[in-house]
């Protein structure tokens, strides 16, 4: 027979296993709460790529499904005829049209005619010029880079070799011994971090354009400008939190995003 004891202590065995499990399914119950909340922030949040239309009176499958948006038409559901019919009347919106700086520069190409189509061939007078025909189009060139030359004459005694070489110092430089000016490596910044092209890409497009600079020593470029730009970082930091108002985006990221701090 089992004694009060071992009843007691197989007793409060069992209290500390179904504790484990309680806390188990707690643990499980919160990451399914965190992940339905995730999915219906995806289904029922605001968002500004689409607009939720009105449901049939069909009664949902799933409780607070109700909300999600009818399903997209399909090829062979869609009215071609209304489409067309909805082409026709929209009105032009202007979307077309190009908008240039008003200093880009113009290179003019004269078209002219043969010389003697410039006689009429009927009287044999030379014909007057009443007008020109103008036409613009945007066209562009393969990107301008070019080389800063730095040419440093070294002087030195001739009678006194101890006086040492004299020469000029170089102007100042965000990245010290570095074969690419501050002009590249803006442009570098600003095509990776406004443009958001990845840098193999722009390792790419500089190889069209005949310069070859592999994407390591690109890195390696952003990455020192990033631990030489902190001075102006913190300054800029400490200049908008000294402000009144302060702007910031609330939108929200997945993933971590990591700043020069």
């Amino acid at each position: 027979m089992k004694t009060a004891e071992t009843v007691l202590q197989t007793s409060l065995n069992e209290i500390d296993i179904l504790k484990n499990e309680i806390t188990q399914l707690k643990r499980q119950n919160a990451e399914l709460q965190e992940q339905l909340a995730w999915f219906q922030r995806q289904i029922f949040g605001q968002r500004s790529e689409r607009v939720v239309k009105d449901l049939d009176s069909k009664q949902p499958m799933f409780a607070g499904f109700d909300k999600i948006g009818k399903p997209l038409e399909t090829e062979d559901t869609i009215d071609h005829s209304k489409a067309q019919s909805k082409r026709q009347k929209r009105k032009p919106t202007g979307k077309d049209e190009i908008s240039l700086p008003e200093d880009i520069p113009t290179e003019t190409i004269i078209l002219d005619v043969d010389e003697s189509e410039k006689t009429c061939p009927e009287t044999g007078k030379p014909l007057v010029k009443i007008g020109e025909e103008i036409t613009r189009k945007l066209a562009c060139r393969p990107g301008s880079y070019f080389v800063k030359k730095y040419v440093r004459p070294k002087y030195a005694s001739s009678s006194n070799p101890e006086a040492g070489i004299s020469i000029a110092t170089l102007p100042e430089s965000l990245l010290d011994r570095c074969q690419a000016d501050e002009s590249f490596l803006s442009h570098i910044l600003i095509n990776k971090f406004a443009n958001h092209i990845p840098l193999y890409r722009l390792s790419e497009m500089l190889q069209r354009d005949g310069v070859t600079i592999s994407r390591q020593l690109l890195a390696k470029w952003v990455t020192r400008c990033g631990h030489a730009l902190k001075p102006l970082y913190r300054e800029m930091k400490k200049r908008i939190l000294e402000s009144n108002n302060v702007f910031m985006d609330e939108s929200p990221i997945d993933g971590s995003v990591t700043f020069f701090l």
